[in-house]
C-alpha cells in the first residue's frame, strides 16, 4: 500500500525532480511480501516495511525479511532525503539499526565459492554518516563526508567470540580515508585504532597503477592471543603462545602496497611495539624492522626487538610460490643475539616436570623446503644453563633432513662442537646422527636429557667435571629431540679431568668395601677410555680408577635403568683394612660425613698389587656382591 500526499503533481522522470522537496507525506507500507532477485537462488520471504517522507525527511520505521533461515531488521532516519535526488550541496544525515537473530552466510552463498563463509548471531549494529546530497548523488569512488558506527555485537560461529561495543568514525577524502577513532571489545580484548590510507582511489580501478600507503597505530589495555588468532578451532601459533595475554599493547607502523596493473610488493614497516605479556612475563620494546614481499617471496630484513632481557635480530628470506620455479630466491634465516634467553621465551618451568615426549609438537609432520639457516649467540640460556658464544650453521631439505653442519658453544672454560643431522623422513622414527668433540667441557654445563625405559634422566646428574673426547652416535629421539636410549648407540672416546661421581647408585651397593670413605663424593683422577653404547647397555672396557675410594680397575657393562653387571679389582691391602672388618667381624659401617672430601689415592706403577676380584649384579636397590672376575677382559 501506497498512501502519497503531494501539494502539486511531479513527473518522476524529469531531472531535478522539480517540486519533490513539497511533498507534504508520502507512506509506503508493504505486508508479506516475497519475491526473488537477479543471479541470487533464494527467495526473500515476508518482506514488510513501513516507511514514510516527511517534511523532507525519510523515516523507515521498520524493514523486515527472512532469506532462508536468516532474518534481517532495519530501520532509521535520512534528514533532508530530497537533496540527494537534486545534488544539492546541503548538509544530509542519516541513522541506520540493523539487527539479525541469525545470518546464515554459509547457507546463502553455498553456490559461491569466493564468499566468506560463516554463521553470525545476535548481530546488531548502528551506523550515522553526514556528507551532501551532491556527494551521495555524483561521487566517483566514495561519496565525501563522516561516517560512524555508533554501536556493534554480533557472534561468530567459527570464531567463537563476541564482538561488543564497537565506535568508529572514519573521514572519507578526495584521495584519503582517515580513520580517526576505531575502537571496541573482542571478548576481554579491547583495542583503540587510527589510521589513514593514501590514494584508496586506486583500489577501484581496473588496472591500479601506484602506490597506496596505510599508516596504523593501534593501544590495547588487554589482549588475548585467543580471542583474535582462533577461527573454526585452529590456533597456529606456538602452543606456548596460544594462550598468551598483553597488557599495555602499542603498535605503530606503515604498509605500502604498489601495483602497476597488478599487484608488485608490499613493505610492512614497523616503527613501535612494546606491551607486557602475562603468560611469558616479558615485556616487549624497541621492536623494528622491515617485511618485503615481492614475486612470492617474503623477506625480513633487520627485524629486531627484546623480550624480557632477550634481544634478536632477524634476517629472513622465504619463497612463498612452488619449489620448483626458475630462478627462486634461496630460502634463508639467520638470528643474531647478545643474550636469549630461551627458557623465559619458551616458558621452561624446570627440568623435573614430567613431559610425555611422544605428544610434542612434531616439526617433522609438517611440509619441509630448502632452507639455510644460522644462529649467532654471545650469551644463550637454556634449561638454567648459559652458554658463551653459541655458533650454529646448518640447512634443510624437503625431505624432512635438518643438517648441522656447525654447532659450537663454550662452557667454563670448555667448548662443545657438533656435526651432523636429523632424518625426520619418517616422522614416527626420528634419528640423529651426530659426531660430537668436546674440549674440557665443564659437564655441570653440558645438559643432555634422555630417555630410557619409560624414564628421564641427565647426564650430568651424577658425573662432573672436565670432559675431552669425540662420541660418534645414532640417536632415535622423540619429536621434543629428547633421545631414546634403548634405541640408540653410540661410540665415546672420553677423558674426564677433575672428576666427582655424586650420589652414584653402584658405589652405594659398595659401602661395606669402602668404610671409611664418602661414597656420595667420589673423586678421581684423569679417567680416559673407550665406551659402548648400545640397545640402552652401556659396555666399560677395563680401566684403572684412582680415586678417593682408593686404585681400583673397573669393568662390565650397565643399562640406563641401573641394572648393573660390574667386575671390580680392588687391592688386597684396602679390603683388609676396611672390607674385612666389615665382612668378617660383623661391624656395621659408621656413618660418614657427606660434606667429607677425601684425598685421591693413586696406583704406584712400580709396586706390585694384588687385587681382590669382586662382582656385582642387580641394582642398588637389590644386588648381589661375590667374589669373582670379568671373563671378557
Amino acid at each position: 500500500m501506497v498512501n502519497m500526499d503531494f501539494n502539486e503533481l511531479i513527473d518522476l522522470e524529469v531531472p531535478g525532480v522539480s517540486g519533490f522537496e513539497n511533498s507534504i507525506r508520502s507512506e509506503l507500507i508493504v505486508k508479506n511480501l516475497n519475491f526473488s532477485l537477479p543471479d541470487f537462488p533464494h527467495q526473500v520471504k515476508n518482506a514488510n516495511i513501513t516507511a514514510a517522507l516527511e517534511k523532507g525527511d525519510l523515516f523507515l520505521e521498520k524493514a523486515a525479511f527472512g532469506i532462508l533461515d536468516s532474518d534481517f531488521l532495519f530501520s532509521g532516519k535520512v534528514q533532508n532525503f530530497p537533496s540527494i535526488f537534486h545534488g544539492e550541496d546541503l548538509r544530509v544525515k542519516a541513522d541506520l539499526k540493523a539487527s539479525s537473530k541469525q545470518i546464515d552466510l554459509e547457507g546463502m552463498f553455498s553456490h559461491d565459492s569466493t564468499m566468506w563463509k560463516d554463521v553470525i548471531s545476535d548481530f546488531e549494529i548502528k551506523l550515522a554518516f553526514e556528507s551532501t546530497g551532491k556527494e551521495l548523488k555524483d561521487y566517483v569512488h566514495l561519496p565525501k563526508g563522516e561516517f560512524f558506527i555508533d554501536d556493534f555485537h554480533a557472534k561468530l560461529k567459527n570464531y567463537p567470540h563476541a564482538f561488543h561495543d564497537f565506535h568508529a568514525d572514519v573521514i572519507i577524502g578526495d584521495n584519503d580515508l582517515a580513520v580517526i577513532d576505531f575502537t571496541g571489545e573482542i571478548d576481554k580484548t579491547d583495542f583503540h585504532f587510527t589510521g589513514k590510507l593514501q590514494n584508496y582511489s586506486k583500489w577501484f580501478q581496473d588496472h591500479p597503477r601506484g602506490k597506496s600507503i596505510f599508516e596504523f597505530d593501534l593501544l590495547s589495555n588487554h589482549l588475548a592471543v585467543s580471542d583474535l588468532l582462533t577461527y573454526a578451532g585452529e590456533n597456529y601459533l606456538p602452543a606456548d603462545y596460544q594462550n598468551e595475554e598483553v597488557d599495555k599493547l602499542k603498535l605503530k607502523g606503515n604498509l605500502e602496497l604498489v601495483f602497476d596493473s597488478a599487484f608488485q610488493s608490499a613493505d610492512l614497516w614497523l616503527t613501535h611495539l612494546e606491551g607486557q605479556m602475562k603468560i611469558h612475563p616479558l615485556k616487549l620494546e624497541k621492536f623494528k624492522g622491515r617485511i618485503h614481499y615481492e614475486k612470492d617471496y617474503l623477506t625480513l630484513e633487520n627485524f629486531q626487538g627484546s623480550m624480557g632481557i632477550s634481544d634478536f635480530e632477524i634476517q629472513l628470506g622465504y619463497a612463498m610460490g612452488e619449489e620448483s620455479e626458475i630462478n627462486q630466491p634461496k630460502n634463508y634465516f639467520h638470528l643474531t643475539s647478545d643474550r636469549l634467553d630461551l627458557d623465559a621465551l619458551m616458558g621452561f618451568d624446570g627440568l623435573d616436570k614430567e613431559n610425555k615426549h611422544e605428544d610434542a609438537f612434531n616439526i617433522f609432520e609438517i611440509p619441509f623446503t630448502e632452507l639455510d639457516f644460522s644462529a649467532s649467540i654471545k650469551k644463550f640460556n637454556y634449561h638454567t644453563f648459559w652458554l658463551d658464544d653459541f655458533l650454529l650453521k646448518g640447512r634443510t631439505n624437503t625431505n624432512h633432513y635438518v643438517y648441522l653442519d656447525t654447532l659450537g658453544l663454550k662452557a667454563a672454560d670448555g667448548t662443545l662442537g657438533i656435526k651432523g643431522y636429523f632424518n625426520g623422513s619418517d616422522p614416527n622414527e626420528i634419528y640423529f646422527h651426530s659426531t660430537l668433540v668436546a674440549d674440557k667441557l665443564d659437564l655441570d654445563k653440558l645438559l643432555f636429557k634422555f630417555e630410557n625405559f619409560g624414564q628421564d634422566y641427565m647426564v650430568n646428574e651424577n658425573l662432573q667435571g672436565l670432559v675431552s673426547g669425540t662420541i660418534v652416535s645414532k640417536f632415535l629421539v622423540y619429536p621434543d629431540l629428547t633421545p631414546i636410549i634403548d634405541r640408540s648407540e653410540a661410540k665415546m672416546d672420553l677423558t674426564v679431568y677433575q672428576g666427582r661421581l655424586v650420589n652414584f647408585g653402584p658405589l652405594q651397593a659398595m659401602s661395606d668395601y669402602f668404610k671409611d670413605r664418602n661414597l656420595r663424593n667420589v673423586r678421581f683422577d684423569t679417567l680416559s677410555n673407550t665406551f659402548e653404547l648400545k640397545e640402552g647397555i652401556l659396555n666399560i672396557p677395563k680401566m684403572n680408577i684412582n680415586s678417593s675410594l682408593g686404585f681400583i680397575e673397573v669393568s662390565g657393562k650397565q643399562s640406563l635403568d641401573m641394572k648393573m653387571e660390574y667386575f671390580l679389582r680392588i687391592p688386597l691391602g684396602l679390603v683388609t683394612q676396611v672390607g674385612f672388618r666389615s665382612l668378617f667381624e660383623g661391624k656395621g659401617r659408621e656413618e660418614i660425613d657427606p660434606e667429607q672430601e677425601d684425598s685421591i689415592v693413586f696406583r704406584d706403577q712400580n709396586r706390585r698389587v694384588r687385587f681382590v676380584n669382586v662382582t656385582m649384579r642387580g641394582t642398588p636397590d637389590d644386588y648381589e656382591v661375590g667374589l669373582g672376575r670379568d671373563r671378557g677382559n
